[in-house]
């Protein structure tokens, strides 16, 4: 099924898909976390990237499922999910 492309003042909004809730929503609202040189980051522009909700409900879901493990294909330590609450909070 293919997801609708939403515009906004005639631009075009990038969607994503988030590890934890599976809604698709615009890729601004998201944060991202990369897996690049072998190490987990987040917000790199670079490398094998995983998308989670802006919100700690998607953050504890996504930790508990291990979602950012099996969408980078490597273990993310509890620090990331940490780092994410507080990227979350700001």
């Amino acid at each position: 099924m293919k997801h609708k492309k939403i515009f906004e003042n005639g631009k075009y909004v990038p969607q994503r898909m988030c590890v934890a809730c599976r809604e698709v929503r615009p890729k601004s609202d998201m944060i991202r976390v990369a897996f690049s040189d072998g190490e987990v980051m987040l917000g790199v522009s670079s490398g094998r990237g995983a998308y989670v909700c802006n919100n700690k409900d998607c953050i504890e879901k996504a930790e508990k499922t291990r979602g950012l493990q099996r969408g980078l294909k490597t273990n993310v330590s509890s620090e990331i999910y940490r780092e994410c609450m507080e990227y979350g909070e700001k």
